[in-house]
């Protein structure tokens, strides 16, 4: 079996992205605590989706009750990078 230089490329290619995969750094943003305070959210993101449910972040993520760091991209799509907890 000859192998074309175009099965030779995909091949390579293959194992050029599961190599960066596999150095890619461990996920460091934390996740959504599954408490009292955002359980109900779990209930909209499962009901009626992330976006339905991020709407409420910064009703209590905001810069007087509780400021995000100061190198934090801007808050409005909370729900991609914070992950919900698995239950």
């Amino acid at each position: 079996m000859k192998l074309s230089k175009r099965d030779i490329i995909l091949i390579v290619l293959g194992v050029v992205i599961v190599a960066v995969l596999w150095a890619a750094p461990p996920q460091t943003t934390s996740r959504v605590p599954f408490d009292e305070t955002h359980e109900r959210f779990y209930d909209i993101a499962r009901s009626e989706g992330k976006k339905a449910a991020e709407v409420f972040c910064a009703d209590c993520h905001n810069q007087e009750m509780m400021p995000l760091p100061q190198d934090h991209p801007p808050p409005f799509r909370c729900l991609f990078c914070h992950k919900l907890e698995r239950k």
